[in-house]
């Protein structure tokens, strides 16, 4: 199957996205100009975001772990993801997503066998 990209510089994906399961889209996303990914205007915008669209999984890497993962607290005190991973240096975080028509979930109870 054919992989979809945009790389959004500056802004975070439009609101409204549509999910597909199982293709792959892969949204980039930068902070504007003059900014950084762990300056806390730019991730409490991005904590807008995920609350309204609501994605299963979110991935951050490149937090201070000496400093106590500011970037990680702060979208966890204002977001309801379902997993959180956190990477470290050398070791990234990744995401993962589930098929519930499969039985795969997150956080929630396993299926009753039948």
């Amino acid at each position: 199957q054919p992989i979809a990209f945009r790389i959004n510089s500056g802004e975070l994906p439009p609101m409204g996205l549509q999910e597909h399961w199982r293709r792959v889209y892969l949204d980039v996303s930068t902070p504007p100009a003059g900014s950084s990914v762990k300056d806390p205007a730019f991730v409490a915008k991005l904590s807008r975001w995920l609350t309204v669209e609501q994605p299963i999984t979110l991935a951050v890497n490149g937090d201070d772990e000496k400093a106590g993962f500011p970037m990680m607290q702060q979208l966890f005190s204002f977001t309801a993801q379902a997993i959180y991973s956190v990477g470290r240096d050398g070791t990234p975080a990744l995401t993962a997503q589930a098929r519930p028509q499969d039985g795969e979930i997150f956080g929630e109870f396993p299926p009753r066998g039948e």
